[in-house]
């Protein structure tokens, strides 16, 4: 029997698909309006709200997420950017929270088979980029990519390592350009997966 882990911030709406779930033949270990407490290492299937917490944190959160079990998101519509880049950092799908109960089961069926499942037409994500150019980049472009992989602003970057936004926006693009690496969800993704290291802080200018 396929064991479901649920986290939204409806307790409604989570007991609700409790009951589709359940009815469908599936085990539901918890449904919690929360990220706080653990995730089941029991579950097949996370299905999860991203809207319980701040777009960097579930980032982190997500990725982590996955090393465990397949993440189903929860969505209020049909978002094809949001849908890119959650499939970007991890996720297997994501399912209109207005969909029919046979459209969630076979969403959740499809993840823990080891597809996916995704609400309109399936994310196009551009091939896996290349990591191991790293050493090519500069002491303080590292320590600039560091700080994206910890999810910090470009302002927030700039005040951290006293240097001007319009800088900031200089080290990314060349960062990018010697790493083929498209968007800055790439850059997060591939430091919490540990091809790049988050604690990057190199020293010196360029």
């Amino acid at each position: 029997m396929i064991k479901v882990d649920i986290r939204d911030k409806s307790p409604v709406y989570a007991a609700g698909l409790m009951t589709i779930l359940t009815e469908g033949g599936l085990n539901v270990l918890s449904a919690k309006p929360t990220l706080k407490d653990t995730l089941s290492w029991r579950a097949d299937v996370f299905m999860i709200d991203p809207g319980l917490v701040c777009e960097a944190e579930f980032a982190e959160f997500l990725a982590t997420a996955t090393r465990l079990a397949p993440v189903l998101l929860l969505v209020d519509h049909v978002d094809e950017d949001m849908s890119t880049e959650y499939a970007t950092l991890g996720a297997r799908g994501a399912v209109n929270r207005s969909a029919s109960g046979a459209a969630v089961i076979t969403a959740v069926r499809a993840l823990a088979d080891g597809g996916e499942f995704w609400t309109g037409a399936a994310p196009d994500l551009e091939p896996e980029p290349d990591f191991r150019d790293v050493d090519t980049l500069s002491p303080r472009e590292l320590q600039v990519l560091g700080q994206i992989a910890r999810g910090l602003t470009h302002g927030q970057i700039a005040n951290r390592l006293a240097i001007s936004t319009h800088t900031v926006d200089t080290y990314v693009k060349r960062i990018r350009s010697k790493l083929s690496i498209g968007n800055k969800a790439e850059l997060t993704r591939a430091a919490i997966l540990g091809t790049l290291s988050a604690d990057a802080t190199g020293s010196g200018n360029c």
